[in-house]
Formats: structure tokens, C-alpha cells, sequence
């Protein structure tokens, strides 16, 4: 929820910030997945690698499937209904119905609809791809809703964490917890700049911004409560604890890191040597 803003405002060279824009969506992705494969093994109770294999390869493919399906279906539906209201409250009802169908018969319906928001996205890339006739591009009043809810929901989020938060999550154990596990995601990222720079000297310079720029927001929330929302509910100690402290503490060090980006941006624009011209003024001679 922060790093992209954030990199709009820093004078970053353009990869570099690509780079921390694709990382920050990615990692939500992943982030939706991997927990979502974690409850699917606490639920199954099982951690036979084959029953692991077959479980997880059953429950994705029916949610990718669904949700790739979905969308393309969704797409044509959009075109036909170009220049009529209600199209973004329609697609949040198809969202819906489609969550359900897939929990229904077994699938991950986050991943679905995952799927199926990647779909509607980037709709006319998909159908260049599958070579379909016609203009696929979401209307702008679509986008310009998604905009305004997405502004709505992130500004919530922070509203949210601040009723939720309570003494608790100051616990010795929490913090203990949280701050390992901040130690251990600060040195891979790290090592992850490192060997970006290496490979790309570009990055020398960005190291310290690209190993600050960490970073949870709204999708490390919602995912907190995800295995209460089981059933029966999943119990486990200091998790929602750890995950706002986490998301706290990345939030300052994101903050910290593109300040002094913007500080030494400013020092290299002061310390720019001024240009002082050598010419002698030529002096006319009036008569």
C-alpha cells in the first residue's frame, strides 16, 4: 500500500523502480498463495508430499482454471455492456458468485478471483494473445471507481489497524517473535541487493532504498485473520500479533529508507559545482 506512491515521488532511476513496484505486487500475490497453501495443509491435516502434491494440485487448478475462465468470460460481458452503468457493480457481483462456486467444490476461491482480477487487468494484453477480435479495455469509469475504492480501502486499512491494535501485541513473546523475523527479512533482502548489484551496477547506488523498501500492507493484514475465518477456526498464538508488528515496524523502515533518499537527493542537488564563466565582460567604449 506504500511503496508504490512512495516511488512515484522519489527521483529513482526508472528499473529501479520497476523493480520495487513489481516486488511490492508480487509479493502480495505470493503472499495470498502461500498462506492459502499453509491452511490448506493445516486443514488437511497432512503432510504426506504426495497427499501434500495431490491436495494443493487439486485446489489450485480448479481456482486458476475457474478464475481464467471467468475472466475471459467476463471480459466479452464488459465489451458488450461498453457505455452502460453499473459495470464495476456488476463485476464485484460476478467476484462474489464466483468465490463461492469455487469454495463450493473445493477450490481456493482467493486464488480464483486472483486469477480473474489478473485477467480482467490486463485484458487487452490477454486478448492480443488469444488473438480476440475487438477493443477489450476496461471502461474509465471502471478504473476510475477501482481507483476510488482502492484510495478508500487503503485509507481505511490504517484506520483499522489502529482500532485493532492493543496491548497485546506488545507481549514479550510477540516482540521476540517480530523482531526475529524482521533480523531475518532485512539480512535476505540484503543479500538479495547485493547480488542485484553485482549483477547490475545500476543498483550500487540504490542499495539502502531497495533493502528498506519492505514494506506489508493491506493483504498481510487481511491474511492475519484468515486462519480464524476457518472452519472450524485455526488458533495460532501471536500470529495476528507478529503480523501487525511486522507490518508496523516495515511500515517505519519503508518510511525511514525514502526519506533519506530524498535527503541525498537533495545534498547531490546542492553540491552541484556552479558553473562560473572565465570570459572577461567586453567593455564598449563609447565615444
Amino acid at each position: 500500500a506504500m511503496i508504490v506512491p512512495l516511488i512515484t515521488r522519489l527521483n529513482v532511476k526508472e528499473e529501479v523502480g520497476i523493480l520495487l513496484s513489481l516486488e511490492s505486487v508480487i509479493t502480495d500475490v505470493f503472499c495470498i498463495a502461500g498462506a492459502v497453501v499453509l491452511i490448506e495443509l493445516i486443514v488437511t491435516n497432512s503432510f504426506n508430499p504426495s497427499d501434500i502434491i495431490q491436495t494443493l494440485s487439486g485446489t489450485f487448478s480448479t481456482a486458476i482454471l475457474a478464475g481464467f475462465a471467468g475472466g475471459l468470460f467476463w471480459i466479452n460481458v464488459l465489451k458488450r455492456l461498453s457505455g452502460k452503468p453499473l459495470g464495476y457493480m456488476l463485476t464485484l457481483a460476478v467476484l462474489l458468485v464466483l468465490y463461492s462456486a469455487i469454495e463450493l467444490v473445493g477450490g481456493s476461491g482467493a486464488i480464483g478471483v486472483l486469477i480473474f482480477s489478473l485477467v480482467l487487468g490486463n485484458s487487452v494484453e490477454i486478448a492480443k494473445t488469444l488473438r480476440m477480435s475487438g477493443d477489450y479495455s476496461l471502461e474509465k469509469s471502471i478504473k476510475s471507481t477501482q481507483t476510488e475504492i482502492a484510495f478508500f480501502v487503503k485509507t481505511f486499512f490504517f484506520v483499522f489497524l489502529g482500532l485493532i491494535i492493543n496491548p497485546s501485541i506488545l507481549e514479550v513473546n510477540a516482540l521476540a517473535i517480530a523482531v526475529g523475523l524482521l533480523v531475518v527479512l532485512i539480512i535476505a533482502r540484503y543479500l538479495g541487493t547485493m547480488i542485484l548489484a553485482f549483477v547490475n551496477p545500476l543498483y550500487v547506488q540504490y542499495k539502502k532504498l531497495v533493502t528498506l523498501m519492505m514494506s506489508r500492507g493491506l493483504a498481510a493484514a487481511v491474511l492475519a485473520f484468515l486462519p480464524l475465518n476457518q472452519n472450524p477456526p485455526i488458533v495460532i498464538p501471536y500470529f495476528s500479533e507478529v503480523v501487525f508488528l511486522i507490518i508496523i515496524f516495515t511500515s517505519l523502515l519503508t518510511t525511514f529508507g525514502s526519506y533519506t533518499t530524498r535527503d541525498k537527493e537533495a545534498e547531490t542537488v546542492d553540491e552541484t559545482p556552479k558553473v562560473i564563466s572565465t570570459k572577461r565582460p567586453r567593455i564598449s567604449r563609447v565615444d
